[in-house]
């Protein structure tokens, strides 16, 4: 079976709801397992959301979804000295504790709802908000969901807090290996490290997938960036593709993905000079690209119009990916038609056969965009190096800037 669809936790997206199918199942899946494991998972998630406040002593009496909690029996429960929490759960995880003015809707619906209670038998009531790929927690509806916990207008307030799902993704591989080795058969796993394994695989296809460069017109290409899966057998914590759209906006590329350490091996052979060239002033410049490797003082005066790859590696499932110039030519002559050579970013098979569209055709207004989307010192970092590239930045920069881009299947 297919690595992606064989877990118990994914399925298929389908629809103009498809967002709002995904949320719905992602929270569902998360409350399976908060419910149906160790306990250890839902104290690491309270604590790492309220770390002001203790919860030893307080055991898990009631899990559901879509609660409304402007009704009976949540309200009662407060007002009979229960306490009310809210945790918003997002891949950025965005500041929640704001006095931003509720919004002015009387739906009250949030998507998960758990209740705990204490020796005193005093409940605590826990409202979580779940955003998926890029969509960001809302100041306005996260201020509704506050008021009918009855938490206080206070952006300090220990009973306010937000995790990523990088941060989940990352418990999840934690407790796994406490109990498991890295080759432990999945039909060898107890229950508990089973559903943590498969929990987190499935955060790692559906919301850990992020995007780090685009171009801005179409076609759109895009450079994506996840954790590396456990079964991984690099040292790169990261993996990286490209992506690019059809005439219909369908995403399309059969390149794969390639560990960042496999990336990196590719551009260390790509003279430094050359990256410099392109990637190291504030604007990325094709023709720096171009006069810097083929050597010529004006990237027209270019004589040799061969296909060639300037830089190409083997992985480590015996497939192997290449840099290569691209001169575009007539179909029918072979005749050349393009002014300069255009930048590719290719995958040879197991069998050495070159696999056809594979890859985005960056021609230079694509590669300059791309690139340039790129913060400056980040991409001299990741792209030129001093004197090594360090691609790993490219993860660092995204997920600890909620400004950048914005993932293409969130719908406006």
């Amino acid at each position: 079976m297919n690595e992606k669809w064989d877990n118990i936790f994914l399925y298929q997206h389908a629809g103009d709801d498809t967002n709002k199918q995904l949320e719905n199942n992602i929270t569902k899946n998360l409350l399976k397992v908060v419910q149906d494991t160790d306990s250890q998972l839902l104290r690491w998630l309270l604590s790492r959301g309220f770390p002001d406040e203790q919860w030893t002593d307080y055991k898990l009496s009631s899990v559901d979804s879509q609660v409304s909690l402007h009704t009976g029996s949540v309200q009662e429960k407060l007002e009979a000295g229960g306490e009310g929490y809210l945790l918003g759960i997002s891949r950025y995880g965005e500041e929640v504790a704001t006095e931003t003015d509720p919004d002015q809707t009387a739906d009250s619906t949030i998507d998960g709802y758990l209740e705990l209670v204490g020796p005193d038998n005093r409940s605590r009531l826990i409202g979580i908000e779940v955003k998926t790929y890029s969509d960001q927690l809302r100041a306005g509806q996260m201020s509704k969901y506050r008021h009918w916990l009855g938490i206080p207008r206070n952006p300090e307030s220990p009973r306010l807090g937000t995790v990523t799902w990088g941060a989940i993704y990352a418990a999840l591989n934690d407790a796994v290996k406490a109990q498991n080795s890295a080759n432990t058969p999945r039909p060898e796993m107890g229950k508990d490290p089973y559903l943590w394994k498969e929990f987190g695989q499935a955060l790692l296809y559906d919301q850990l997938e992020v995007i780090v460069a685009e171009n801005n017109e179409a076609p759109h290409k895009r450079m994506w960036m996840r954790p590396s899966p456990d079964s991984s057998d690099t040292n790169s914590s990261y993996e990286i593709t490209i992506t690019w759209e059809d005439s219909n906006n369908a995403t399309k590329s059969r390149l794969g993905w390639m560990s960042t350490t496999e990336f990196e091996e590719l551009l260390n052979q790509v003279p430094l000079s050359v990256r410099k060239a392109a990637f190291g002033d504030p604007s990325v410049s094709y023709p720096r690209f171009l006069d810097a490797l083929y050597e010529v003082d004006e990237y027209s005066n270019i004589q040799n119009q061969t296909t060639k790859n300037i830089a190409r590696t083997a992985l480590t499932d015996g497939s192997e990916r290449a840099f290569r110039m691209k001169w575009l030519t007539n179909d029918e002559t072979g005749e050349v038609v393009s002014e300069v050579p255009h930048f590719r970013i290719v995958k040879y098979y197991k069998s050495g056969n070159y696999a056809q569209g594979s890859a985005p055709n960056l021609d230079p207004d694509a590669f300059e965009s791309l690139f340039e989307s790129i913060p400056m010192d980040i991409r001299r970092q990741a792209l030129v190096g001093n004197p090594e590239p360090d691609v790993s930045v490219l993860w660092e920069m995204t997920v600890e800037d909620t400004t950048n881009l914005t993932d293409p299947r969130i719908s406006d």
